[in-house]
């Protein structure tokens, strides 16, 4: 997806698919939350979520354009798996 410049933005375990039993090999399902990084989006969903980067939480509460400008959400996605790995080790 990096190719692709975009960002899925809903990494968690809901939305990750196994091929096979005891295989590492997994897609990304549900892409609703997905935009590419040259269109920052307008609209950020589900904020009350445990785990949202803090970059994430100021994009939403920037007002204008120039200071949405300010934050990458390149490395979301990063963060969102971070998160989800925390969560499989001490759950």
């Amino acid at each position: 997806m990096k190719g692709l410049s975009l960002v899925h933005g809903a990494v968690t375990a809901e939305n990750i698919f196994f091929k096979k039993k005891n295989v590492p090999e997994f897609k990304l399902l549900d892409f609703s939350c997905a935009f590419f990084i040259d269109e920052l989006p307008k609209h950020v969903p589900d904020l009350q979520k445990a785990g949202s980067a803090p970059e994430l939480l100021a994009y939403a509460q920037a007002r204008t354009s120039w200071e949405r400008s300010r934050y990458t959400l390149d490395k979301l996605d990063y963060w969102n798996l971070g998160c989800l790995l925390f969560q499989l080790h001490f759950n």
